[in-house]
């Protein structure tokens, strides 16, 4: 009787340790790219969670908000990706977007279809300003053994496991080098990486040039896989 009381305590204890260990490792293997299917204006007040510090808000901007763990549901960490035509920033997090005194995206029930390009205006007819900018949604995720290239100018771009590529046009109308910018988002981290041409994965050309419009489903999940060959930094 004595034996079987040990072997369930150490059963019991077993359990205690590797249970959360498992939880852990399943919630770290994916993130949510979260997209915001409306403009944001600087009438517009965003803040992380309800009484947390406010992100600046410049003219018309996209909203991506990167939910790095999931499955957690008090404090964890995320970012805020805002495009402008002024600027690209990456703010760290630590809650859920709230919009106007309102909670965003991370109770959202339905899924929702966003639409790629994204063309962030300036309210102007585009023939006579050409003030805009696209931010193009690659609509699968990168890994280790593709190759991504700024176009002509020849330079990769580093691709973690896995990664979402959002690339962003500031000027759709130049027909030669330009500036652009890359933003890459996975589990390793999320960055802005500058170009001065349209992506190349694998050898063809993305993204620029495309005259249909493609469906991406918002949230995205980035997976992570675990394997040793893509597991390094």
């Amino acid at each position: 009787m004595n034996y079987l009381k040990i072997v369930f305590f150490i059963i019991g204890i077993s359990c205690v340790v590797i249970t959360p260990a498992f939880s852990q490792t399943v919630h770290e293997d994916y993130c949510n790219a979260f997209f915001y299917p409306h403009e944001l204006t600087s009438d517009d007040v965003l803040q992380d969670g309800p009484s947390g510090p406010g992100l600046k808000i410049s003219g018309k901007t996209a909203l991506i908000w990167v939910d790095l763990e999931p499955e957690m549901d008090f404090c964890h960490p995320s970012y805020y990706i805002l495009i402008s035509q002024d600027t690209i920033s990456i703010e760290k997090g630590k809650m859920w977007p709230v919009l106007n005194g309102k909670t965003i995206l991370i109770n959202e029930i339905r899924k929702y279809t966003l639409l790629s390009p994204l063309r962030l205006d300036s309210g102007n007819d585009y023939s006579i300003s050409r003030e805009w900018i696209d931010v193009h949604i690659y609509p699968h995720e990168l890994t280790l053994r593709d190759k991504l290239i700024d176009g002509l100018s020849g330079n990769q771009v580093r691709v973690y496991p896995n990664t979402l590529l959002l690339w962003v046009d500031l000027m759709p109308f130049a027909k030669f080098a330009h500036p652009t910018a890359y933003v890459l988002i996975s589990k390793h981290g999320t960055r802005v990486e500058k170009g001065s041409w349209w992506p190349v994965l694998n050898g063809k050309q993305i993204c620029y040039g495309e005259q249909n419009q493609t469906g991406v489903i918002s949230p995205f999940k980035v997976f992570r896989l675990l394997l040793d060959s893509e597991d390094v930094e």
